[in-house]
């Protein structure tokens, strides 16, 4: 049997332990990287009726600077690029292109790549039987979108799952961890703009009639 002061020194053992676990917890809680996939551009400006690039990256880890790879790479990737059906189009699947390395199913086909309204979609993984390790890249897929949008217009370029089925595994890593929940996306914007030749010319017309103007004002 403790005897009271042995008691309150146990109490007190107990109480600094119970803090410092907290603090701890806290500590790894804030310095938790985040997954995000996102575009290579938060903008992108395109001619009337011309196409744009876009590159889709993964940045493992958003406290540090630059994106980062997945900590012993990647075993799959399944993204989604959404846009206005009205104002762009993939026009076929030819388009999407993915790494060397995660140009397979993961079961020996190719990667599953779909267009539609809309929308792109791509599944890619490494080819487990004849990888040694998982993808090292950050570059997750390159997506060639044409405007159909009329000068001066705008749209909304969006990320998100190649599936949002819940038994379905999108992002996994080398060790076959699930990473799907960690995951977070990002947006951009597409900006319709005109030719620079064209802006060149509305300047050197602009300044003409200031001229003409200046010309024409009384002595």
């Amino acid at each position: 049997m403790l005897s009271p002061i042995e008691e309150i020194s146990l109490m007190q053992s107990t109480i600094r332990f119970s803090v410092v676990a907290i603090v701890l917890l806290a500590v790894a809680g804030a310095a938790q990287a985040d997954f995000i996939a996102h575009f290579d551009q938060p903008a992108y400006n395109v001619l009337p009726g011309a196409a744009v690039s876009v590159q889709v990256l993964l940045d493992a880890d958003t406290l540090a600077a630059g994106d980062q790879p997945t900590p012993g790479g990647l075993l799959s990737m399944g993204i989604t690029v959404s846009f206005d059906s009205t104002k762009a189009e993939v026009a076929d699947t030819s388009k999407i292109a993915l790494p060397l390395e995660l140009q397979s199913d993961g079961a020996g086909s190719p990667p599953l790549l779909e267009v539609a309204p809309g929308q792109a979609r791509a599944f890619g993984s490494v080819n487990v039987f004849t990888a040694t390790e998982g993808y090292g890249g950050t570059l997750l897929a390159t997506i060639e979108i044409a405007n159909l949008a009329l000068l001066g217009d705008s749209y909304a370029l969006s990320l998100g799952r190649y599936s949002a089925s819940p038994t379905f595994a999108n992002f996994v890593d080398w060790s076959g961890t699930l990473l799907d929940a960690q995951l977070s996306f990002g947006t951009a914007i597409v900006n319709v703009v005109p030719e620079p030749v064209s802006l060149a010319l509305l300047g050197l017309g602009g300044a003409g009639l200031l001229l003409k103007r200046w010309r024409a004002r009384p002595a």
